[in-house]
Order: structure tokens, then sequence, then C-alpha cells
């Protein structure tokens, strides 16, 4: 009897010591961790975390005040972070904030980040997913250098700037989604980003630096839908292989032009109804852009706008998506 209840005092004294540590290690993730300092506005910003912890969700507020900023270096060099929630209190990541995390897979940013400095991210070589909100404003230099297993990447329209080299050496990088914004993309921010194969740039785009697609050498389709975006002058800005997809008298055509690489006119494709991604056919992809575009998850250039009209109401319904589909199917044969 009393050997059983020598047993039972054990396992109760070990699920205590148990829970004990885990309140501990809960308490030590929000506070003991980090280090911070209140800025002037009365915010916290994050300057140092410590812990051996692979997984960590950096808290909202402290002291009762927002965190509103991943400081200079703060996580650099945390080797056994794995995942790490940013929560929507933040606005800045600033230089090197998670630079080199080498274990580091997993990123989820909070809903108002506008900023992520030089090399936030850079040589995280096993990051794998990373939300990029609609918030967020500028991408820095060498950002996401080396991030050699991040194989998909959307940037929002809200972007104005792509730095120098921010998706550089991106070798795992299979699918990229530059939606229509005002973009300058900077010196060889997708260089060597071995594995795209096709690029698309909206009719917003402002501007391509020096080398900004440098030895994207599988890309082969190259979109450009903006008239007047400025394309440095240099043969290597675009793929050497890709043929570039333009409208006549644009710039993208004058690059095309000087350098000899292969152009085909979007312009040819204007007249023909229905054919919204301008690939020169009408196809149930045509009909599916629509009904993305009225859900506001995919936008369609100008020239597209004009074709998706099949209905000729003047306005863009899923009534001309049925009308595709209708044509498809040989319902109808014409619009």
């Amino acid at each position: 009897m009393k050997k059983l209840l020598s047993i039972l005092l054990c396992f109760v004294f070990l699920v205590c010591i148990s829970t004990f540590f885990a309140n501990a290690e809960s308490t030590d993730d929000l506070l003991n961790v980090l280090e911070y300092e209140t800025l002037a506005d009365g915010t916290v910003k994050i300057t140092r975390y410590d812990s051996l912890n692979p997984t960590f969700d950096i808290p909202s507020q402290i002291d009762g005040k927002d965190v509103t900023v991943i400081g200079k270096k703060a996580f650099k060099e945390c080797h056994s972070l794995k995942d790490i929630t940013i929560p929507d209190t933040v606005t800045s990541i600033e230089n090197q904030a998670f630079d080199k995390c080498e274990k580091l897979a997993s990123v989820a940013l909070g809903n108002s980040v506008k900023s992520l400095g030089y090399r936030a991210f850079a040589d995280c070589k096993v990051l794998k997913t990373i939300n990029l909100p609609q918030s967020l404003e500028s991408i820095g230099n060498n950002c996401f250098i080396r991030c050699f297993e991040l194989n998909s990447v959307t940037i929002p329209q809200s972007v104005m700037t792509i730095g120098n080299y921010a998706f550089s050496d991106c070798t795992g990088l299979t699918e990229l989604t530059l939606e229509n914004g005002e973009f300058i993309v900077g010196e060889y921010a997708f260089g060597w980003c071995l594995k795209l194969t096709e690029i698309t740039l909206g009719n917003k785009v402002k501007e391509l630096k020096n080398n900004a697609f440098y030895a994207c050498d599988n890309v082969s389709k190259f979109t450009i839908e903006s008239d007047s975006c400025a394309i440095y002058d240099c043969a290597t800005t675009l793929p050497d292989d890709a043929t570039v997809y333009a409208y006549n008298n644009s710039t993208a055509y004058e690059y095309a032009t000087k350098y000899s690489k292969a152009f085909v006119a979007l312009d040819k494709s204007d007249l023909l109804l229905g054919d919204v991604d301008l690939d020169g056919t009408v196809s149930v992809l045509d009909a599916t852009l629509i009904q993305k575009h009225l859900v506001s998850q995919s936008t369609i250039c100008e020239h597209g706008l004009k074709n998706a009209d099949t209905d000729k109401d003047g306005n863009i319904s899923i009534m001309d998506a049925t009308q595709i589909q209708r044509l498809i199917a040989q319902i109808i044969y014409s619009f």
C-alpha cells in the first residue's frame, strides 16, 4: 500500500513539475525571451529575441502597449526558430530582422506590415511560405536573397518598390504573381530565379531597373501590359530567351526591337471578342478570368477588358463568362 502511495505521489509531483515548466515557458515566451524598448509614440519595438523554441508568436502588446516594430537584427541567426507569427499591430520589420535564420520555414505576416527592410529574411534557406499582405508598400534590398526553398510569391498591388536583389537566387521559385501595382523593380530583383517560366507585369508597372530579371533562363513568355514602363537599357534586363508580349509602339516593343528579342504584339487580339487573356484564342480560361475579376481575385488589363464584354452591354458581368462557356459548348456560334 505504501509502495502504491509513493508511486502516486511521484506521479502527482511530476505532473505538477511539468505544469510549472509549461507555464514558465509560456511566460518566458511572452516576456523573458524578448528585449524591447518603448518608442516616442508610446508603442513598442522588439530589439532582441533569445530562446531555443522552434515556434514563437510575437505578442501584439507588451505592458499594455502595441508592438509595432520588429527591430534591426532582433531575430538574426536564431538557429532553432522554425515558425514565426507576426501580429496585425506590427507595421515595420527592420534591417536584418530575421537574417540567417537557417531553420525558419514559415512566416505569417500580420495585415498591417508596410515595410520589409534590408536583408529582413535573407539567407533563410529553408523558408517555404510567407504571405505578403495588402498593406505592404516596400520590399528592401536583398530582402529574400538566397531563400532557396521559397516556391510561390504573390506581390500585392500595394507594393511600390521591390528592392535590388530582393528575390535574387530564389532558385526554387516556380510561381510569381505580380498583382497590377505601380511597381519599381530593382536591379537583379529576381535575378537567377531559375525555375520561373512565365512572367506578367500589368499596365501600371513603372520601371524595370538594370538586370531586374537577369538569368531567369527558363522564362519563355514575358508579358508587359504597360505602354510606358521604363526598361533599363541593357540586353539582360529581361531574360535572354523570353518572347516579349507587349503592345506595338510601347517601350517594351522598343526594347525588344533594339535587342533582337522575339516579340508578339498584344494588339492583334483587341478585336477577338472573348479572348480575355490575349493569347489569341477563346477558351474556358477566359471565362475563369472574368469570374475571378468579378470577385477581385484577378486583374484584367485594359485590352482584355474590351474583349471580356462579350454581350456588348458596356459592363463586365457573369453573363459575359456564361457567353464564353456557351460558345465553347457550341450552344452559340458567335457573340
